[in-house]
């Protein structure tokens, strides 16, 4: 009895590079959306208190939560890579703090980070897991 094997690798290997693509994209807009979230109730308003030194800082103008951004210019290659964050200058100094200014450290990345990285596996997961349900 012969068996006949059919290989279509550079299909598949085109196919498996979008699926990861797709995958990688669904975790960046889930992250987006934590970190966007974990910004606190201090300071609310132009004039509020300021929060807490290291809890996540208060929204006061909405400009560094709304310019937490999904850069997918480097999801594509042998290597795909999606970056969440935000260009504003001032972010790394609420993240980190900053001797300038005494600025205590009101992280929001890592937090957010923290508290979504088990889902963010899961979805990775569950994106790749639907791809292979494809090829049966």
């Amino acid at each position: 009895m012969a068996v006949k094997v059919e290989w279509y690798g550079d299909d598949f290997t085109r196919k498996l590079d979008r699926a990861q693509r797709a995958a990688l994209s669904r975790v960046a807009v889930h992250f987006q959306g934590q970190v966007k979230r974990i910004f606190s109730k201090y300071g609310t308003g132009k004039y509020g208190p300021p929060s807490p030194p290291g809890k996540p800082p208060g929204v006061r103008t909405g400009t560094l939560r709304r310019s937490i951004q999904i850069d997918r210019s480097k999801n594509k290659g042998p290597k795909p890579m999606i970056r969440v964050g935000t260009n504003l200058v001032y972010a790394p100094a609420h993240e980190f703090g900053s001797k300038v200014g005494n600025l205590p450290m009101r992280p929001f990345m890592r937090p957010a980070f923290d508290r979504s990285k088990r889902k963010m596996v899961t979805i990775y997961q569950d994106s790749i897991a639907k791809f292979v349900r494809t090829l049966r």
